[in-house]
């Protein structure tokens, strides 16, 4: 176990030492230099202003009800009946995850008093 630990912190070493070796290398050339180089974004022109709203046309009114009319005759409402609730019936043997464990029986076993010294004197 112990030489498994020591190789990974080896391997660790030499690849943070190879890292840095090839960043030292990369670092120079202008390829990388130009890898995190920003280009000037140029915004979009705003969009044209909307067209404005047409003229709606005028809305023609409906004549209004007199005022001693009565309202017209609504319809009965129906009595609502309540919902029936179904009983559900779950199968003991076999349940959503598998078969429920039944509880165990023990007989019932009477437990005699023993006599100590005490009530044999």
């Amino acid at each position: 176990m112990k030489a498994i630990v020591i190789t990974a912190a080896a391997l660790m070493t030499g690849a943070g030492i190879y890292g840095v070796v090839d960043y030292t290398r990369q670092s120079d050339s202008p390829k990388f230099k130009q890898l995190y180089q920003e280009e000037q974004v140029v915004p979009d022109p705003p969009p044209p202003p909307p067209a404005p709203p047409k003229p709606v046309a005028a809305v023609v009114a409906t004549p209004a009800k007199p005022e001693g009319a009565p309202p017209p005759p609504k319809a009965p409402a129906k009595p609502k009946k309540p919902a029936k609730k179904k009983k559900k019936k779950v199968n003991m043997e076999m349940f959503s995850r598998g078969a429920l464990e039944r509880p165990a029986e023990f007989p019932s076993v009477e437990i005699k008093p023993t006599p100590t010294s005490s009530e044999e004197n």
